[in-house]
C-alpha cells in the first residue's frame, strides 16, 4: 500500500490539516490540529517499542532549538523541568493545557525550562511553530492526577519529522497496519 504522506517542498514550511506525522526513527503520531494534541505509536526497536502515548499537549522545535536543549539541558536529567506555557513579553501567563481560558490576546506559547537546584528559569523561548513542520521535532507535555490527587507530568522531546499525513483515511491505514505489525491495539484520539 502506497502511503498518502505529503513531504514539504522545504524545512520549516507549514501546512495546515496535518493529521499525523512520522519521525527519522519511525514513530508515529497522530495529530489533531484543532485540539493541538498528538499521541505517539512508537514503531523504534528497544524499550516501549509498540507503546502507544497518552493524548498530549504538543509544540514543535526547530533542529537548532532541540540541539541546544539536549547539549544543555538533557531532558532526561532530573535536574530540568520542561513546561510549556503560554508566554507574553517574556514573562509566564499560563500553563500549556486543553482550556486556553482568560489568557491575553496576544500571548504565545513558549517553552520554559527550570532548574530546581538553582530555583530559577534558565530558558524561556516563544514557539511560533504550533503545527507539525517536516525538520522540526515534536515537544510532547501531557498531565495525569495519580492516586494521591497530585497532578503528575511528564515530557516527551520526539526526533525530527520526516513526514506529514493530510489524508485521515490514508494514515488510519497507515497506523493501523503499524499496529498489527507490532501486535497492538490503541484507542483514537
Amino acid at each position: 500500500m502506497a502511503k498518502n504522506i505529503f513531504v514539504q517542498e522545504s524545512v520549516g514550511r507549514e501546512q495546515a490539516q496535518v493529521v499525523g506525522f512520522q519521525t527519522a526513527r519511525g514513530s508515529m503520531y497522530r495529530y489533531d490540529p484543532d485540539k493541538g494534541v498528538s499521541q505517539r505509536l512508537k514503531t523504534s526497536l528497544g524499550d516501549g517499542q509498540g507503546q502507544v502515548g497518552q493524548e498530549s499537549m504538543c509544540a514543535f522545535l526547530p533542529e537548532a532549538l532541540v540541539t541546544h536543549v539536549h547539549k544543555n539541558f538533557h531532558y532526561q536529567n532530573r535536574r530540568y523541568r520542561y513546561r510549556l506555557g503560554w508566554g507574553k513579553e517574556n514573562k509566564e501567563v499560563g500553563l500549556f493545557t486543553k482550556d486556553r481560558i482568560d489568557l491575553p490576546e496576544d500571548a504565545r506559547m513558549a517553552l520554559y525550562i527550570f532548574d530546581q537546584e538553582d530555583d530559577k528559569y534558565v530558558l524561556s523561548i516563544f514557539l511560533d511553530h504550533t503545527k507539525p513542520v517536516i525538520g522540526f521535532a515534536p515537544l510532547e507535555k501531557s498531565y495525569r492526577i495519580n492516586s494521591n490527587g497530585q497532578v503528575i507530568s511528564s515530557t516527551h522531546l520526539g526526533n525530527r519529522i520526516v513526514a506529514l499525513y493530510t489524508d485521515q483515511a490514508g494514515f488510519d491505514a497507515e497506523w493501523k497496519m503499524a499496529e498489527v505489525k507490532l501486535g497492538v491495539d490503541s484507542f483514537a484520539l
